[in-house]
């Protein structure tokens, strides 16, 4: 479902409506046993910041709550810490061509899982093979940047 907030309601004013929307979406699966996967926008604040966490998606306390499992994309340019790539031009190139997929939750395994992966998009992909993470991500260091 691309995307939540797009979703007819009765009230489009409702603050609360996206996490209706989630919790209606979820009664849908359950009974149908299917899987369901939504696209959520984030608010005016994560549209200003180097890297998205759940706390900026729109309706964020009830996505989050009703999320089997809950994914978001960055940039590795600007998700890792400038500490890995100051100093070196060709490390800070190869975090272009790649993008930070993180698992923010996911109820039947393991969460807090950043993976990288290296974007294609000439071909509308990016490379199957993915790697963790090894670099420190921006919200992870002791001082900001």
């Amino acid at each position: 479902m691309d995307f939540l907030q797009k979703v007819p309601h009765p009230d489009p004013n409702d603050l609360s409506r996206v996490a209706r929307i989630a919790q209606g979406l979820k009664e849908i699966a359950l009974e149908a046993d299917v899987a369901v996967l939504a696209i959520v926008a984030s608010d005016s604040a994560g549209l200003n910041i180097r890297r998205l966490r759940m706390h900026h998606l729109n309706g964020a306390s009830g996505v989050g709550y009703e999320a089997d499992l809950l994914m978001l994309l960055n940039g590795k340019f600007t998700a890792v810490s400038k500490k890995h790539s100051s100093y070196d031009l060709t490390k800070l190139e190869e975090h272009k061509r790649r993008t930070v997929l993180s698992f923010e939750k996911y109820r039947h395994g393991p969460d807090a899982v950043d993976l990288e992966f290296v974007k294609d998009f000439a071909h509308y992909r990016f490379e199957a093979d993915g790697n963790h993470v090894e670099e420190a991500l921006i919200d992870e260091v002791m001082f900001p940047e």
